[in-house]
C-alpha cells in the first residue's frame, strides 16, 4: 500500500478521542463512571473537553460528586430514557 492510501485508511479507521468517549458512554448507559476512567480515554489534559463534546453531540451526560476523606471524586453517567 502506499503512502498516500496507508495514511488515508488510518485516518478512516481511528477513532478520535470524542469519539472513544462516547463509545465507553453508550456502553454503559445510565451507570455512574468514574472520572478517573477518562483520563486513560479522552487525554490526560483535555478528558472534560471530550465530556461536552459528547454533550454538543447531543447525548444527556449528568455529573455528580462525592467528597470522600478531604477528596472530591467526580461521577458521570449518560442518561437514557427506559422504554
Amino acid at each position: 500500500m502506499t503512502a498516500p492510501l496507508l495514511a488515508l485508511a488510518e485516518q478512516v479507521e481511528k477513532p478520535s478521542l470524542t469519539d472513544k468517549v462516547e463509545a465507553r458512554f453508550r456502553r454503559s448507559p445510565n451507570v455512574w463512571i468514574d472520572a478517573h476512567e477518562f483520563l486513560t480515554i479522552g487525554g490526560f489534559a483535555a478528558w472534560r473537553t471530550r465530556i461536552a463534546e459528547c454533550r454538543k453531540r447531543g447525548m444527556d451526560i449528568r455529573n455528580e460528586t462525592h467528597r470522600d476523606g478531604g477528596y472530591t471524586q467526580s461521577f458521570y453517567k449518560y442518561v437514557v430514557e427506559e422504554q
